[in-house]
């Protein structure tokens, strides 16, 4: 009666051993499954990162060309602007030129 006994404490013994190693090989099997969808998640995410900062990198090239540009066509204006005045005050002084001949002729006339 006692080996009976023993062999079905054995029988339930080993019945729960596979049970606990059919158990961990599932659990097991989850966590790799676990793992695999964590590191996809990961990926992605690095993916987006990456992506948002070649934006940013992008946005930021486009501001300084801009800014470049734009300091450049205000050193273009203030070089006409320059450039008119110059002329302008060449102007004025031809015409003071002709005005003081104008004036010195009308004197000798008279």
């Amino acid at each position: 009666d006692e080996k009976a006994t023993a062999n079905k404490f054995r029988s339930q013994l080993r019945e729960l051993n596979l049970q606990l190693k059919e158990n961990d090989t599932a659990t097991s099997n989850q966590v790799r499954t676990l793992e695999r969808e964590l590191e996809e998640v990961r990926l992605k995410y690095e993916s987006v990162i990456v992506n948002h900062q070649d934006e940013i990198q992008s946005l930021q090239k486009q501001h300084e060309d801009e800014l470049v540009d734009f300091e450049t066509r205000g050193a273009d204006v203030i070089s006409d602007l320059e450039d008119t005045i110059t002329s302008l005050q060449k102007e004025i002084m031809e015409g003071k030129m002709g005005n003081e001949e104008s004036v010195r002729k009308m004197q000798q006339e008279l």
